[in-house]
């Protein structure tokens, strides 16, 4: 059966028997440098989140206080998964990462797309103050070095084109931010799928082209639980809206599936 980027997608956590095979990446940064600067946050916080110099402060519920729209992980994950199923299995079925009869040329040119889509997409991420401090860093889980690695290993770097901001989902607020990083970060863990099966069918691993498909190496489940707990204390904010995290993670998938396969015609609005 065919696996690919997105078979883990679907699962609410990761199995602790995270396979260690797939090396060392290189999707870990200290810096990112985009003009010198991350840039202006376009991200509206929540006003229950104080910002002070680059921090976001935890925020603490008084004793016997309930947050109104209060769900556990478990049921916030859930509804990620339900709703995100079908643009999910579109993509899967397209995606021919995992397969035995991938070709090198396929591969190459799918490394492409993914660094056109990804790069441009983690500078609008990295415009929301709310993924940049001591609770939470994206900075240590930029997929840009690994992708910029590989096109160098793979003889792309005259190829590179990034998307434009039409081709992006919006992300205007904390809940959007949120919704696309469960799509980004899920996506590592399908990857450990995929890096053992391209070092097998066509000799390619993190140091000569598959840096980006070994996401974290042994450290991705658990930079994939240390996420979930983080998504989850946002979701449960007090007037934080979960419906809209949920849409931003449709629209993402969404999005990534027009640019890597440019005939997929444009879907409606999600509701």
């Amino acid at each position: 059966m065919m696996t690919c980027l997105l078979v883990a997608w679907c699962l609410l956590c990761f199995p602790d028997d995270v396979s260690q095979e797939a090396g060392q990446g290189l999707a870990s940064s200290n810096t990112y440098l985009h003009g010198g600067e991350v840039g202006k946050s376009h991200c509206t916080l929540h006003p229950s989140v104080s910002w002070h110099e680059g921090a976001v402060a935890p925020q603490f519920l008084a004793p016997g206080q309930t947050p109104k729209h209060h769900r556990d992980t478990a049921m916030i994950l859930d509804d990620l998964r339900k709703t995100t199923r079908e643009i999910h299995e579109e993509m899967e079925s397209r995606l021919p990462l995992g397969r035995a009869d991938l070709s090198r040329e396929v591969y190459r040119e799918l490394v492409l797309r993914f660094h056109g889509f990804l790069v441009p997409l983690e500078r609008e991420i990295l415009k929301c103050p709310e993924v940049s401090g001591p609770v939470f860093d994206y900075v240590e889980r930029l997929k840009q070095p690994a992708l910029e690695a590989d096109l160098v290993a793979l003889d792309l770097s005259d190829r590179a084109a990034l998307a434009g901001t039409a081709d992006l989902p919006k992300l205007e607020t904390v809940e959007d931010v949120y919704g696309c990083l469960y799509v980004i970060e899920g996506s590592t863990l399908g990857g450990q799928v995929i890096s053992r099966s391209l070092r097998e069918h066509l000799g390619i691993h993190p140091e000569n082209g598959g840096a980006y498909f070994s996401g974290y190496g042994p450290l991705t489940g658990p930079r994939w639980k240390e996420f979930l707990a983080r998504l989850a204390a946002v979701a449960e904010r007090e007037g934080v809206d979960q419906k809209a995290i949920t849409r931003s993670a449709v629209e993402t998938f969404q999005s990534m599936n027009r640019w890597l396969f440019p005939d997929t015609p444009s879907s409606p609005p999600v509701a």
